[in-house]
């Protein structure tokens, strides 16, 4: 497992389901021929924000769990955990395991009254 960071379209997938840009630790930098991956936070708008799983796991006020277990063909799957949340889908890389469950636990924390000033911080409600 070689990504270190979200894909451009994953990245525009977490964007649309209103996690603020300014939350990501990374930006994809794209060029004619190529795209690069920065680390630190985008001041340029062409530039698209990415989060590695450590960004994307500190964005919920709650206790969150990613499992890697072996898989039968030599390879490993993801399972991501949170305290509303058990996942039994298996992924093969832990992005796409934190991002399909990133609906649930978004309107998990706007559910929560005691987790509304780090939303607010984080300007998702």
């Amino acid at each position: 497992m070689n990504q270190v960071a979200t894909t451009i379209e994953q990245s525009k997938e977490i964007l649309k389901l209103g996690v603020p840009a300014d939350t990501a630790d990374m930006y994809w930098w794209s060029t004619n021929d190529k795209d690069y991956l920065y680390t630190g936070k985008c001041s340029d708008p062409n530039g698209i924000p990415a989060w590695s799983v450590y960004a994307l796991m500190d964005l919920f006020p709650f206790r969150c769990n990613l499992h890697k277990y072996p898989d039968f063909g030599g390879d490993f799957v993801y399972r991501f955990e949170a305290y509303c949340i058990h996942s039994q889908t298996a992924y093969s890389n832990p992005f796409d395991a934190i991002i399909s469950k990133m609906p649930i636990l978004l309107k998990e924390c706007k559910k929560q009254k005691a987790e509304e000033k780090i939303l607010k911080e984080l300007n998702i409600i």
